[in-house]
């Protein structure tokens, strides 16, 4: 486990993006965030057609901890502020796949009974591979805004967290 675990700052005391991105936790969980995004090509900078207005985008930050009440990992998160989407303009329709409770609880009983394996998978960036239909804006992410491209924006190819 790294360092900067055992010696948080709580997220309350960062009062500043620049702050935060000094701290080299959350710098460094902020950094794979973004690296997931650019793998998966997930936006490209454009300017947005006329009439088009761009949302903005926030970083989500949390804290895992262990059993014994310690911070074991930190994670961060850029979302878009899907609140700002107009219904019939920004997008048609909402759809989120969930799995229902009732459904586990049976496939555990069927896995139970006939003595099968079960194991589990956890997907960090899920989200990053829903392709998106609409033509979706959204700024730049506070941090990481490219050089000399300050006046682009990002063209959503793919779902974040917080789209409708």
């Amino acid at each position: 486990m790294k360092d900067y675990v055992s010696a948080l700052i709580t997220i309350h005391e960062l009062k500043t993006m620049a702050e935060t991105l000094q701290h080299q936790g959350y710098n460094d969980v902020m950094q794979q965030e973004m690296n997931f995004i650019h793998k998966n090509n997930t936006w490209t900078l454009q300017l947005p057609p006329d009439g088009k207005r761009p949302i903005f985008s926030k970083w989500v930050y949390k804290k895992k901890y262990n059993t014994k009440g310690k911070v074991e990992k930190l994670k961060a998160r850029i979302i878009d502020k899907g609140f700002e989407q107009l219904n019939g303009l920004d997008y048609m329709e909402t759809f989120a796949p969930v799995i229902k409770w009732s459904t586990i609880r049976l496939v555990c009983m069927l896995a139970s009974q006939c003595n099968w394996n079960i194991n589990h998978l956890d997907v960090k960036t899920m989200f990053l591979h829903g392709e998106l239909h609409e033509q979706i804006f959204m700024h730049q992410p506070k941090g990481f805004i490219k050089p000399w491209k300050e006046h682009l924006f990002c063209k959503l190819k793919k779902a974040l967290y917080g789209l409708k």
